[in-house]
């Protein structure tokens, strides 16, 4: 798995075991984001407590031979469950409180697709990060929702709410990981 890889970029606000310790016993709030220049995708995340304290930060490469802004976004969430999978089986337990935001609505509803309803076929479009995804989106307790995105375009950051600015952050972290302006996702 590529992701899994250390391609990434943790930037840690505190220290490891502290992050650890807030991540294992309070709620917190994820956000992942993507973007994509030509053919190269990158994404960033940022996991924070549900009361704002920012904890950790990365971001990375997308891999794949046809980049699509779905599959960008898509990395960026996959990524960032893999972190919070790693932090609950280090603690031992089943899944950690809180949620985790993504702006891209059609990843949303895919990933939450009734089973019955998903693609059981590898030759459906994206079938492989998709099943990724389903397969670990339990260790955030199956909470991920949509937040429009470029919140800041239309208002400034300090009046946009707790999820949109982390939306913000994670889309910033995404694009810092590009070598020259992109088109966001």
């Amino acid at each position: 798995e590529p992701w899994a890889l250390p391609h990434t970029n943790y930037n840690w606000k505190l220290p490891k075991p502290t992050v650890f310790r807030l991540m294992t016993t309070e709620p917190i709030m994820a956000a992942a984001d993507g973007s994509l220049k030509g053919k190269q995708m990158s994404y960033g995340w940022i996991i924070s407590t549900a009361t704002g304290r920012r904890l950790v930060t990365c971001y990375g490469p997308g891999f794949g031979h046809s980049p699509t802004p779905f599959r960008a976004e898509g990395y960026g969430v996959l990524s960032c469950l893999l972190f919070i999978q790693l932090i609950a089986e280090t603690a031992s337990v089943t899944a950690l409180e809180g949620s985790l935001v993504c702006d891209c609505k059609s990843l949303v509803r895919r990933v939450f697709q009734p089973p019955h309803e998903r693609s059981n076929t590898p030759l459906s479009s994206e079938w492989d990060l998709t099943q990724l995804l389903n397969n670990r989106k339990s260790f955030i307790g199956h909470n991920i929702t949509w937040v429009k995105g470029h919140g800041d375009d239309k208002k400034p950051y300090d009046e946009l709410d707790f999820p949109q600015q982390l939306n913000v952050d994670a889309h910033n972290l995404a694009n810092e990981y590009q070598p020259d302006p992109c088109t966001n996702y």
